[in-house]
């Protein structure tokens, strides 16, 4: 038996920093396909050049507001300081008993907690966690647990460097909201205009990282009849910052799903021959949108060029650069099937035995390991674009 090497690394950097790269390693896209193809890294980086702070588990902007007035309680409550941990749980199990009752005929809500009634491990508190930091609605960089611990002490002040940078001399820990009513007193997942327009001052605010977000331009548009946010007014008329990166999206993800369905059709070959049928018939259905002419103009330099000025996309460069690259090659052939294509087949081989060593379906190493005639990760990306687009039309009231 050989011997295996483990080792640990520390992510160094700033607590802002850090927050950030945790958060992008543990986003693991639960709306989003699985990734069996190891593309969730360039995904992600791009998720975040469209949408900042907004996760696939998040669900509706009012949440926004409603971990911050939990908080506000606790830190104005001796009793609730002392024990942060039970008292946020006591809260979030409170908010949810209340949405429940205001949108008891509502089709579609969002509210988090509600298949279940009750808050999941992750609570509302944890999942937008990072967003508030993001949308510099929390002024802070700490976890919630030392947040948490910094509560419980008989004198609280928090350091002088994890306090937003350039804010006014008396500091505050939540970014101040004035609104008329107490958004946890009857709660409703519906925005108020001052509170819609709230949240829309924190999109405004936030950073050009290198270029303004697809999520602050699309503020003024009406967005509830558009599928895919490459679909936008500011996508398709080049008026967004990120408007030619929202179209390399769009090859990304078509790229991507041929590439899955190529996948599910050699594992129905080897765990489940009645299905090669269906998983045939889909990726020539693919094939017959998206032909071979279609990708000869893709610009993948300039689209790489691009990934790599976003936060972490060097490192998202290196890691998928040369899968999609010769996928795209392997797309531009003529005259060809997919599933035909020997080189298309050795490609997803390769690549699977280097994404998951050890664990592969495809080299005849595995078992079948949760493949299912019904497929895995068999949609296109969205780059959470279902999440996002909730929040702009729930805050489009103002």
């Amino acid at each position: 038996m050989s011997a295996t090497t483990s080792t640990v690394g520390w992510i160094v950097g700033t607590l802002a920093e850090r927050e950030e790269i945790l958060a992008l390693l543990q986003d693991d896209g639960v709306h989003e396909p699985r990734d069996e193809l190891g593309m969730a890294s360039l995904r992600d980086v791009m998720s975040e050049a469209f949408f900042p702070g907004v996760t696939t588990i998040q669900t509706r902007a009012k949440y926004f507001l409603f971990v911050p007035a939990m908080y506000d309680r606790i830190e104005n409550d001796r009793r609730l300081r002392s024990r942060p941990e039970a008292s946020i749980k006591e809260l979030e199990e409170e908010l949810l008993a209340g949405l429940l009752m205001r949108h008891a005929n509502d089709s579609q809500r969002g509210i988090i907690g509600e298949r279940f009634k009750r808050p999941p491990q992750n609570p509302s508190s944890g999942i937008y966690w990072r967003g508030l930091s993001t949308w510099t609605i929390r002024r802070f960089h700490n976890t919630r647990g030392q947040y948490h611990a910094w509560l419980r002490q008989p004198a609280r002040s928090l350091q002088w460097r994890e306090i937003e940078e350039g804010v006014e001399e008396t500091q505050t820990r939540w970014r101040s909201r004035n609104f008329g009513d107490d958004v946890l007193v009857n709660p409703t997942l519906e925005l108020q205009p001052d509170e819609a327009q709230f949240l829309q001052e924190c999109v405004l605010r936030l950073p050009a990282k290198p270029d303004r977000s697809l999520m602050t331009d699309l503020l003024r548009e009406d967005v509830s009849g558009c599928s895919q946010l490459w679909e936008t007014e500011a996508v398709t008329s080049g008026d967004a910052a990120v408007a030619q990166l929202a179209l390399d999206a769009e090859r990304v993800s078509a790229a991507v799903h041929g590439a899955m369905l190529l996948y599910n059709l050699l594992c129905a070959r080897r765990f489940a021959p009645a299905a090669v049928e269906f998983w045939d018939d889909s990726l020539e259905g693919w094939r017959a949108q998206h032909p071979a002419k279609g990708w000869v103009d893709w610009d993948l330099a300039g689209f790489w060029a691009q990934v790599e000025h976003l936060p972490f996309g060097v490192n998202a460069h290196r890691r998928t650069a040369s899968f999609l690259s010769r996928w795209a090659d392997v797309l531009r052939r003529e005259n060809v099937t997919l599933a035909a294509l020997k080189q298309a087949e050795e490609l997803l081989v390769r690549r699977e035995q280097r994404t998951k060593p050890g664990r592969e379906r495809l080299s005849g190493r595995c078992s079948q390991q949760n493949w299912t005639a019904a497929g895995v990760g068999a949609e296109p990306l969205s780059f959470r674009w279902p999440r996002a687009k909730q929040m702009l039309i729930d805050m489009s009231v103002a």
